[in-house]
């Protein structure tokens, strides 16, 4: 066994969207539908997690990863999970070799590590809290993914029947202006309600900075609107907020999700000298449509459109830029861009196969670049413009075969994959084809 962990490897489970899906669609409710901690006692009820494999509710557990493209990227992490009654912990620690992205600190010989979680949790019906490092993905991750580097937070929620109100504040990564040091916080509040197979919920999301460590009370309340003190004029220009409506539909075996990010609607009250001049406002989308039981049974089918305008990810002050760990936070990956993708999945007893389809569209706007509209002395020369796949497109058309292989405490997914890639780097006639190779495995030791 121990010559197993260290021949197989992981990327934070791509499919786990997928996963979870699945699991609701075949009968099994969550608890919440709209915040989701990265802790299985959160999204699932008690008496759920003990119908579902252990490595869903694991106490000891290891997982490790190897992915492969153009570099190697190899990951080990140990996991400590212990719960008794309506409390409990969890402790994972990642050490990764290779690649880039978070962590960047190296150790030694170019070996990385960093607490995944860290935290400390308490189920108290109607309530739940969460205090320590962790990873929260908001609906389908287009802002907030579990993928993201973790946040030391603060987390609660209250249940109310239909309703469940969630609520968590965290510490990002610290930034610089003109070689100033500044803290960046991270708050956010969401309502939802269930009823009949439909879920609606409204979130609201506000990342702020200043140069002190401690916080400005404001956002430490969760029953105040983040946006009225940027548009009282308190905090203009030094907030960063996101508007996420979201609407899921349940209905015999199918689901349909949709869900949009606005990225505060855009304006300047001083524009021409005209009062609240409007400005397009900057979007984050994804819709799909999911289904168990496609033409043969104990089979999953996935169909999303996803994608992002320019600039929606960006700030005028770069100190606001939708990052954390220098990485783009959610799973659209960066601005301007969109993606069709289908994925399908056909269950054998301990083995599952299936295809991960996907075309993806890339303009030249990215988080790295200016803000035209804030950094512009004449402000309407730059809006309204077009925003959305700009200058050269990079066109990628990505195929993956999935393996799956499970037992009640293992689980190993396999990936080949191919990409093609039509002006690559947004140089015209630049065409690539890449091969990619990762694997996930985790085995639990004591549930």
């Amino acid at each position: 066994m121990i010559l197993l962990m260290f021949l197989f490897f992981h990327t934070d489970n791509i499919y786990q969207r997928d996963i979870l899906n699945e699991i609701e669609l075949r009968g099994i409710e969550f608890e919440r539908s709209t915040m989701l901690l990265d802790e299985p006692q959160h999204y699932f009820k008690k008496e759920t997690l003990s119908k579902l494999p252990r490595y869903f509710n694991s106490a000891v557990s290891f997982s490790s990863s190897f992915s492969m493209d153009t570099t190697s990227i190899m990951e080990l992490f140990p996991s400590l999970r212990l719960t008794e009654g309506d409390y409990g912990f969890c402790v994972d620690f990642m050490v990764k070799k290779g690649g880039s992205g978070w962590p960047q600190k190296e150790w030694k010989k170019g070996i990385l590590g960093a607490y995944r979680k860290a935290y400390f949790f308490m189920d108290k019906k109607p309530f739940f809290f969460m205090f320590g490092k962790n990873r929260l993905t908001l609906n389908s991750g287009i802002v907030m993914d579990n993928t993201d580097p973790p946040h030391n937070m603060l987390y609660f929620d209250y249940k109310f029947k239909n309703f469940v109100f969630s609520y968590f504040f965290s510490q990002l990564t610290p930034d610089s202006i003109s070689a100033v040091i500044y803290n960046r916080f991270l708050a956010g509040h969401s309502l939802d309600l269930s009823f009949r197979g439909l879920t609606l919920s409204f979130t609201e999301l506000c990342m702020f900075y200043n140069d002190v460590y401690f916080p400005d009370l404001y956002f430490l309340n969760p029953l105040v609107i983040y946006h009225l003190k940027s548009w009282n004029g308190e905090k203009f220009g030094e907030t960063n907020i996101f508007w996420v409506p979201s609407v899921k539909y349940e209905f015999d075996n199918s689901m349909l999700k949709v869900e949009l990010g606005v990225d505060e609607l855009q304006y300047d009250r001083y524009l021409l000298g005209e009062e609240m001049r409007y400005v397009p406002p900057q979007l984050i989308w994804r819709a799909g449509y999911y289904r168990t039981d496609f033409l043969i049974s104990e089979s999953y089918l996935s169909l999303e459109y996803s994608g992002c305008t320019r600039w929606t990810l960006n700030h005028g002050e770069e100190v606001l830029n939708w990052v954390n760990h220098r990485e783009v936070m959610g799973n659209i990956g960066n601005s301007d861009r969109d993606k069709f993708r289908i994925f399908f999945l056909k269950h054998f007893n301990r083995f599952d196969f299936g295809i991960n389809l996907s075309y993806k569209r890339n303009g030249e706007g990215t988080i790295s670049e200016s803000d035209d509209y804030w950094g512009s002395g004449r402000k309407e020369e730059f809006y309204p413009k077009d925003y959305f796949l700009t200058g050269v497109v990079e066109k990628t058309l990505e195929f993956s075969p999935i393996i799956r292989l499970k037992s009640d405490n293992l689980l190993i997914d396999l990936s080949p994959g191919l990409s093609s890639i039509k002006n690559y780097k947004h140089e015209v006639g630049e065409n690539k084809i890449f091969a990619s190779f990762s694997v996930f495995f985790s085995y639990t030791f004591k549930k």
